[in-house]
């Protein structure tokens, strides 16, 4: 939502009038606190505009970096992760309500085998649906860049951090794919799973970071699952290093296969 906001701050000047501002944004950025006191002081009508000025000289050097036009593309980690969920749970999960699972076992009774099938075809579904993503995400970035000044020369060489950034964002995907398994498996149906994993995504996690946050040490909430795998899909933050948090993500990732592993072992289905 920043990058649209910020876009649409562009939308209010005109092209050659932006042109010679951005030229000084570097300036306005440095004395970025002092409109913004002068602002208040005034009204604040300066002040805000200084700042949509900085913000949209910011953003604008973001886009033209060479993966800039997967920004919006990185910052929907989160929602990619809840759609993985989905799916993984739906799939998994209707299994066991529809008990088609018993067929599944007669044709394949080692069970393992089954579940990493499975998965491994759900995975390969959400990496062809992640490309198309970003697919969709330079084609909205092209149409944009004819609209605002924003320097493109640097996205031909974009290829490098497109693959990293696709490995991200589909390893924490694939990553909340397992943990909707899981919760599949364990609920014996895929509607309470979808329920119990957005609930604690959407809700529980915030407030749970909030707790924590004020009963623990600092910093403490970002190695929750759903901060982490969202960090992970950005490649890091300034808060958390991508090798800290990929370490995190593989942890969980780990944990959720294991237990998702056993509790398929374990589960009473009749053949």
């Amino acid at each position: 939502m920043a990058v649209f906001a910020a876009l649409s701050t562009l939308s209010r000047f005109r092209l050659a009038a932006f042109a010679s501002r951005l030229a000084s944004r570097r300036q306005l950025l440095g004395q970025g606190s002092v409109v913004d006191g002068a602002g208040q002081a005034a009204g604040g009508g300066a002040g805000v505009r200084g700042r949509g000025l900085a913000q949209a000289a910011d953003l604008i050097d973001r886009l033209a970096e060479p993966a800039g036009w997967l920004t919006g593309f990185t910052a929907s980690g989160r929602f990619i992760g809840f759609v993985a969920l989905v799916v993984f749970a739906m799939s998994v999960g209707q299994e066991y309500r529809l008990g088609t699972l018993r067929s599944l076992l007669v044709v394949e009774p080692r069970r393992l085998q089954l579940l990493g099938g499975k998965l491994l075809a759900l995975a390969s579904l959400l990496a062809a649906a992640i490309c198309v993503g970003m697919i969709a995400a330079l084609l909205v970035a092209v149409l944009s860049a004819g609209s605002v000044p924003i320097p493109t020369r640097a996205w031909a060489s974009s290829a490098p951090d497109a693959a990293a950034i696709f490995v991200n964002v589909w390893a924490a995907a694939v990553t909340w794919g397992v943990i909707g398994s899981l919760l599949a498996v364990a609920f014996r149906g895929n509607a309470p799973a979808i329920g119990v994993g957005l609930v604690y995504g959407l809700l529980g996690e915030p407030i749970l970071a909030t707790v924590v946050g004020q009963i623990t040490v600092e910093g403490v909430a970002l190695w929750l699952p759903s901060r982490a795998l969202a960090t992970l899909a950005s490649g890091g933050s300034a808060d958390m290093g991508f090798t800290t948090v990929l370490a995190v993500a593989v942890g969980y990732a780990v944990a959720a296969t294991v237990g998702l592993a056993a509790l398929v072992r374990r589960s009473d289905v009749t053949v």
